[in-house]
């Protein structure tokens, strides 16, 4: 899954190395001047497949520089995403880049991590629109501060997939429950017990109270937004909450599920 963010960012780098980062106002009516390709990719940890190609395409009518990142990815339990620099993972060739109008820039990613892993590892890849001026970002050390502007980044998909690995989903609970607002919820927790992430593609539900005789509710994606879709990495744990189904609030559920697994 890509992500594409629009955004300022001060970098200030302080004496020792320290490093403070202050997010600044978004400004809407930036338009990116520069695309990044593919939106995802698989790396396998050993072979010719350990290193893979990316793009970057300079659609306007200036010069862009990019500055291309690797970082470590990690979902907690309410989807909220945590990233951490993935330095020594990684050789990113080049890392940084100055490209003229319409033309184009290939970067290489080879993967230098663990190549025994058994399980799926998830990164994500940062192409980020800098200053034109590299010569600035770069003379940074000593006591020297430099400011830096993000102003525009894509975020790509990476995994890191050795052989025979698959995803193995199991919904841990749901039970529709009292909420802050006047409805219940309907609260949903997910666990992917396999090697690879999985993706709830066309999820459907179905849902049945144990403590009554009430029919079998089934849910299907347009009614399972912000679930049916969402991506759940290996290993990992994922909850939901939405608008608990008429005539099943406050109930224990048995709870089936399927959805698309290719």
């Amino acid at each position: 899954m890509l992500k594409k963010n629009l955004f300022a960012v001060l970098i200030l780098f302080g004496c020792g190395g320290s490093l403070l980062a202050a997010a600044l106002p978004s400004f809407a009516q930036v338009e990116a001047s520069y695309t990044f390709s593919p939106l995802q990719v698989t790396f396998a940890p050993i072979g010719q497949r350990a290193t893979q190609s990316f793009l970057v395409t300079n659609t306007g009518q200036k010069s862009v520089a990019i500055q291309i990142r690797m970082v470590k990815r990690m979902m907690d339990l309410d989807g909220k995403e945590n990233n951490t620099v993935a330095d020594d993972d990684f050789i990113v060739y080049p890392p940084q880049m100055l490209v003229k109008a319409g033309e184009r820039q290939t970067v290489r990613v080879t993967w230098v991590g663990n190549a025994t892993s058994s399980q799926e590892l998830a990164y994500r890849i940062v192409a980020e629109q800098l200053p034109v001026d590299l010569k600035e970002i770069r003379q940074t050390q000593g006591d020297t501060t430099v400011a830096i502007k993000v102003l525009f980044a894509y975020q790509g998909s990476v995994y890191i997939t050795p052989p025979n690995v698959a995803p193995k989903l199991v919904l841990e609970s749901a039970i529709c429950e009292p909420s802050k607002s006047k409805d219940s919820e309907l609260v949903l927790t997910f666990a992917n017990q396999g090697t690879a992430h999985a993706l709830l593609t066309n999820l459907k539900l179905n849902l049945t109270p144990s403590e009554n005789n009430s029919k079998p509710v089934t849910l299907i994606p347009k009614q399972l937004k912000g679930v049916s879709g969402e991506n759940i990495l290996a290993g990992s744990k994922r909850r939901f909450s939405l608008p608990c189904p008429s005539g099943l609030s406050n109930s224990k559920l048995t709870a089936t599920f399927e959805y698309d697994r290719n």
